[in-house]
C-alpha cells in the first residue's frame, strides 16, 4: 500500500517539490522535515526511510535509531524556537505508515488549545494559507536553518553530520578494513578493500542514496562471502536491517555452479530493494577493474551487467536511485 508517507520520502530523496522543499535534514533513520503547517512555528516530522508500517515493524535496533532520532530532532526543535515543551507523537491512523510529529508547545497559545492535543486547532486556523511552509519565507527559513544547525547540518548539506548519524559507516569501513585486510583485487597489487569502498560511493554519488544502512551494507558487503566474517558478527555489530541486505549480497558456495547464480539473483529478487541497488554498484565498480584484470572476460562481465540491470530494471518507476543505478548500467553496457 503507498501512502503519503512513501510519496514525501520520495519526494525527500529526490530532492523534488513537496517534501523534498521542506527537508531539514537526512538522520539516521529516515527524514527530518518541516510540517506543512507552520501554526506552531517550528513543527517537523521524522519520516522513516525506507517506509514501514508502524515503529513495531522495525527491529529493536532500528526502534533505537528512530526514537533516537526523534528525540534529538526535539532537542534541535527546542533550540531553534524555545518552546514552553515538546509534544511527541506517533498516530498513523489517517495515514497507516510510521512517521513522528514533533510539535513545538508555547505559553502563547490561545488557552482553548495550550494544554489541549494540536489536532483540536480547527482545520480553518491549521491550514490557514498564512501559517502553510514556505522555504522563500524568511521567516520559516530561518527556523528551519536553526533546527538544521542544531542537528549539525552545514549550508545546504541536508545530510544529518551528527557523529550518531555517520557512525554507522565509519564503523562498517573500518570492520570491513579489518575484515579484508591482506586481501588484493585480482591485479595483484590493490588493496580490496578498495573495492567495497567505492562500492559505496557509487551508491552515494552516482546513485545518489545516501541511507546510512545501505552504505554500511556495501561497503560490507562481500565480507560473508569472501572473509572470516559471518551472519552474526555482521548482526551483532550493525543489527539486523544491514546483515540481511548483506546476507542477500552473499552466494551460497555451497550449491553446485549451475544452481547457484539463479539462486542469488531470486534472493535479490525477492528481498530487500536496497540491495539490488548495492549489487548494481558492485558489478559496475567490476567492470572498471578490467582493463588491469588479465584474468578478467569483458564478455562475462557484459552478462553480469545485463543480469543487475534486470534486477534493477523493475524499480525505476518507484525509486529514482534505480533509474540512476541502470542509467549507469545502461552506459557500461552501451560503451562496452
Amino acid at each position: 500500500m503507498t501512502t503519503a508517507i512513501h510519496r514525501h520520502v520520495e519526494e525527500c530523496r529526490g530532492g523534488r517539490e513537496g517534501a523534498g522543499l521542506r527537508v531539514v535534514a537526512r538522520m539516521s533513520s529516515g527524514w527530518a522535515v518541516m510540517g506543512e503547517s507552520q501554526l506552531l512555528p517550528g513543527y517537523c516530522l521524522l519520516l522513516p526511510d525506507p517506509v514501514v508500517g508502524s515503529l513495531n515493524d522495525l527491529d529493536m535496533a532500528a526502534r533505537g535509531r528512530y526514537l533516537d532520532d526523534m528525540a534529538r530532532l526535539g532537542d534541535a526543535v527546542s533550540a531553534a524556537v524555545s518552546p514552553r515543551r515538546i509534544n511527541y507523537e506517533i498516530l498513523g491512523n489517517l495515514e497507516p505508515a510510521l512517521h513522528a510529529h514533533v510539535l513545538p508547545r508555547f505559553e502563547r497559545e490561545p488557552e482553548a488549545y495550550r494544554t489541549k492535543a494540536v489536532w483540536l486547532y480547527p482545520p480553518e486556523v491549521w491550514n490557514a494559507p498564512e501559517h502553510r511552509f514556505d522555504a522563500g519565507n524568511a521567516a520559516h527559513a530561518r527556523v528551519r536553518e536553526a533546527i538544521r544547525a542544531g542537528l549539525g547540518v552545514d549550508g545546504g548539506d541536508a545530510v544529518c553530520r551528527d557523529a550518531g548519524a555517520c557512525g554507522l559507516f565509519q564503523r562498517a569501513v573500518s570492520f570491513a578494513a579489518r575484515a579484508h585486510a591482506g586481501h588484493l583485487r585480482k591485479d595483484g597489487r590493490t588493496p580490496y578493500i578498495a573495492h567495497p569502498f567505492r562500492v559505496a560511493m557509487l551508491v552515494r554519488d552516482a546513485f545518489g542514496c545516501r541511507d546510512e544502512a545501505v552504505l554500511a551494507a556495501a561497503v560490507l558487503h562481500d565480507t560473508i562471502e569472501d572473509t572470516r566474517t559471518d551472519y552474526d558478527d555482521v548482526c551483532s555489530a550493525f543489527g539486523v536491517e544491514v546483515a540481511s541486505m548483506v546476507a542477500a549480497l552473499t552466494k551460497d558456495n555451497r550449491l553446485p555452479d549451475t544452481e547457484r547464480e539463479d539462486a542469488y539473483d531470486a534472493g535479490l529478487a525477492a528481498g530487500d530493494w536496497r540491495a539490488r541497488l548495492i549489487k548494481a554498484a558492485d558489478v559496475c565498480d567490476n567492470l572498471a577493474d578490467l582493463p588491469d584484470n588479465p584474468l578478467g572476460s569483458r564478455g562475462e562481465h557484459m552478462k553480469k551487467l545485463r543480469r543487475a540491470l534486470a534486477l534493477v530494471s523493475p524499480l525505476k518507476g518507484t525509486h529514482p536511485e534505480a533509474a540512476r543505478a541502470c542509467a549507469a548500467i545502461e552506459a557500461r553496457l552501451s560503451g562496452g
